[in-house]
């Protein structure tokens, strides 16, 4: 093994390039899970403040426009918005360049160049 100062090896038989695109990757898996989860849990205190308005209205038919306002308010949005700026993400970073593609190579091709 030679000591070599060259940072474009690759030293664990990963470039820098391949681990910054893996990172990304993993970055972006994250934060659609945590919008996925952020949407359920919006839609499950949404969906429960409707259905104890739509039980007090019946209970109590004199305040149907109080109820009313309430249960307009707390209707459940459409998720499709969230999940279109998710996909113009993906987009994106598909249409990124990590480096140089002869950089994508195994580190057991460039460990040969020395």
């Amino acid at each position: 093994m030679s000591d070599s100062s060259d940072n474009t090896k690759a030293t664990m038989g990963i470039h820098s390039y391949d681990a910054a695109a893996a990172a990304v990757a993993q970055s972006i898996a994250n934060a659609t899970q945590d919008q996925v989860d952020l949407i359920r849990n919006q839609n499950i205190i949404k969906t429960t403040a409707t259905g104890s308005a739509f039980a007090k209205w019946l209970s109590n038919p004199m305040m149907a426009d109080e109820y009313k306002a309430i249960i307009t308010e707390t209707s459940v949005d459409d998720p499709k918005e969230s999940f279109n700026v998710a996909s113009t993400v993906f987009k994106i970073y598909e249409q990124q360049s990590f480096g140089n593609q002869n950089d994508s190579q195994p580190a057991a091709d460039s460990a040969d160049d020395s």
